[in-house]
């Protein structure tokens, strides 16, 4: 049973509805209190189920290994897949990050540990770092790029399924690529 077509489509519906989030940056959503939570649930899930689609994806390359020309799309679908899965990661670790922190889970590390000074220190740093990326224009950014990159694995993707003209952006990527 072909699971990947199943289980792609989470990780597609998550982060590009995380993405429209977070490039919307109207001042009087992001003063509502579910908005951060919100974005982290959507990349935090959004992501966990990339890693499941990656894997899923990864028994279905051999399916095209005798065909040179569509091995060929399949290897920069997987190329894209994995760009977009570990953007996507680092954003839902700097949401982890942060929620670790206003949870006071690295206080706990902390006090689990006699050693754990410097971790906690380093942690905390990086909880810090999470939050300004969080909030500022280079989550947006960074967001960006892994739409960008979503969008080049969904065409690839498509146009394994359907052919390489079922629309313009499969079309546009192709030509990118000279298939």
């Amino acid at each position: 049973m072909m699971l990947h077509p199943i289980v792609v489509h989470f990780p597609i519906a998550l982060l590009t509805l995380y993405s429209g989030l977070e490039l919307l940056r109207w001042r009087r959503c992001a003063e509502l209190p579910f908005w951060t939570p919100l974005k982290g649930f959507l990349v935090i899930v959004g992501s966990g189920s990339s890693f499941l689609a990656l894997a899923t994806g990864k028994l279905l390359e051999d399916q095209f290994r005798n065909d040179p020309i569509l091995y060929r799309v399949v290897e920069a679908h997987s190329f894209w897949a994995n760009i977009t899965t570990w953007v996507y990661a680092l954003l839902a670790l700097a949401y982890l990050l942060v929620l670790a922190d206003r949870l006071g889970w690295i206080g706990v590390v902390e006090q689990s540990w006699s050693n754990a000074a410097r971790l906690s220190s380093v942690l905390r740093r990086a909880a810090a770092w999470a939050d300004t990326l969080t909030q500022s224009l280079g989550g947006a950014l960074v967001a960006l790029v892994g739409l960008i990159a979503l969008t080049i694995t969904g065409a690839l993707g498509g146009s394994l399924i359907y052919g390489p003209a079922v629309d313009p952006i499969v079309e546009l990527v192709y030509r990118l690529y000279g298939f």
